[in-house]
């Protein structure tokens, strides 16, 4: 493979200002995993175009590639057989490689630097610690797949994920609407994660007053599946509450995203497992992106309380932004 020759951009640099940090480029890593048919990861890349603005960000492209054929025989006719679908195996990376490089370049995305990584522990390490030298804010981890209609994320992907220290967009499934009919959702709480996500929304995707976000939030009332404290609770009372609650987080988030000059479309209530619950919907409504935001759960309080961006990461196969 020929790596692009790193050019740092320094017209791009000379943007930032000590007064804006919004005008800086969003700092972006695309980490392309390779799957069985290299070719159907270019859906995913042109999916790129509908979600970012290619002149706010500079890309770092990764391509991982794994050992898909670990085959030892001592036939020769095997080990023949197995030389020759090797040897079509590189000729579609490379391929595949260059039709990435070409699909970013003509969608206006600035490259400045390649690399490459294996989908192992020890690769995914080495890659988490390169990405952090290089203070990237986006990690975007675009899988192939053998259908091309997404799938669940794989172990490396996962160890990235929850590893890096910048935000991540998971791309699983390609996006073909035009720009102003996205389905964006928002997963929100009262929480600081979630005012987060609001205020960072319009750094990571092309949000405009055309294609306006629905808000979402998932309340859990504990007390109803309490058999022991259902019969002490006014019932009434709770609704009200948690009624006042979503609306408080609704308000809050509204207020952040207008100041952006993104447009709130519908704000909806659901009741129970917020993980569950929007996976649920997501499934019979297919939105293009879940965005939610990142508690940064560590140890043995994630272990306890769970995350929801954990779990969507798992169970959803849709296009999942982690904001941190």
């Amino acid at each position: 493979m020929s790596p692009i020759q790193p050019n740092r951009a320094p017209a791009v640099e000379q943007q930032a200002s000590p007064d804006s940090s919004s005008l800086r480029a969003t700092r972006v890593a695309l980490v392309i995993e390779y799957g069985e048919d290299p070719g159907s990861v270019l859906p995913l890349i042109h999916s790129l175009g509908y979600l970012l603005d290619p002149q706010s960000v500079v890309l770092t492209l990764v391509h991982a590639e794994y050992d898909w054929v670990s085959v030892h025989t001592d036939f020769a006719d095997e080990a023949q057989a197995v030389g020759n679908r090797l040897a079509q195996r590189e000729l579609a990376l490379s391929e595949a490689n260059q039709a990435v490089r070409t699909a970013l370049t003509r969608g206006g995305f600035t490259l400045i630097e390649e690399l490459e990584s294996a989908t192992d522990r020890e690769g995914s390490k080495s890659l988490l610690t390169q990405l952090k030298e290089t203070g990237q804010d986006l990690l975007i981890l675009a899988q192939a797949s053998a259908s091309g209609n997404g799938s669940k994320v794989s172990p490396f992907a996962v160890n990235l994920a929850t590893h890096t220290v910048a935000s991540v967009l998971v791309l699983r499934k390609a996006i073909t609407a035009p720009p102003a009919q996205l389905k964006i959702w928002l997963g929100v709480d009262a929480s600081e994660a979630s005012l987060t996500l609001a205020r960072k929304l319009g750094q990571f995707l092309s949000v405009t007053d055309e294609a306006p976000v629905t808000l979402i939030t998932v309340q859990s009332p504990v007390y109803q599946e309490n058999a022991l404290l259902a019969p002490f609770v006014n019932q009434s009372v709770l609704d009200e509450a948690l009624l006042s609650n979503a609306n408080m987080i609704f308000e809050m988030c509204q207020d952040i995203l207008e100041t952006q000059g993104v447009a709130v479309a519908d704000c909806r209530r659901l009741l129970g497992s917020p993980a569950s619950e929007l996976g649920a919907v997501a499934e019979a409504e297919d939105p293009d992106v879940i965005a939610v935001g990142s508690h940064n759960r560590k140890g043995v309080l994630a272990w306890l309380l769970g995350s929801v961006s954990s779990q969507l990461l798992h169970w959803d196969s849709h296009n999942l932004l982690i904001v941190r």
